[in-house]
């Protein structure tokens, strides 16, 4: 089956902040950015601004199983919230809620950063200078929907490659911080042991 994500899911803009949104530590509430969701397909608030909220308004934050797109520049990727903390998307961002039993918001998150959908996404960008993905572009994506059992099983599959790169970039840094102190050694002594 291939519907368009408007027939499955709700989409939103992130909130739009009056200037420049103040760091505010122990203030419990957090805010995504693009660079949040370049980093990850998993929005890490540990890695978020925690920041002061003086509205009157409510929160407009974004909801375990809501996923994040990236609404502005080059890219558009995408990213999963999966705890339950405080979290405000910024208006950089679009938030897709998936309102369907047919799709698994994990899923419809992997299958938005692939580099496939990816190139679609770039090609209906608008804008000279910025260039954007509007809510309505994004509304009219199609997206295959497979059953709910191979659903899952891409999900599994695509945690198991994200784990496995997570892994390699470690084993890359310390690599370098090996070969590092090598290089020091050499420049200190002249010499490094034999190995």
């Amino acid at each position: 089956m291939i519907v368009n994500i408007n027939k499955i899911a709700d989409i939103r803009s992130g909130y739009t902040f009056r200037g420049k949104a103040k760091e505010k530590k122990g203030s419990g509430i957090y805010m995504i950015q693009i660079k949040d969701v370049r980093d990850s397909t998993v929005i890490d608030n540990s890695t978020l601004l925690e920041i002061e909220w003086q509205a009157k308004s409510s929160l407009p934050t974004i909801k375990t199983g809501e996923i994040a797109i990236v609404a502005r520049g080059m890219t558009n990727q995408a990213a999963l919230m999966i705890d339950t903390c405080s979290v405000i998307p910024s208006n950089q961002l679009m938030i897709i809620k998936v309102m369907s039993n047919l799709i698994s918001p994990e899923y419809l998150c992997w299958w938005l950063n692939r580099p496939a959908t990816q190139n679609i996404l770039s090609n209906q960008h608008t804008g000279t200078s910025i260039p954007s993905l509007t809510k309505k572009e994004l509304s009219m994506l199609t997206v295959p929907i497979p059953e709910r059992s191979i659903q899952q099983r891409i999900v599994q599959l695509s945690r198991l490659q994200n784990q496995e790169k997570t892994l390699y970039q470690c084993l890359i840094k310390n690599r370098e911080m090996m070969l590092d102190g090598m290089f020091q050694q050499l420049l200190t002594n002249g010499k490094t042991n034999e190995r």
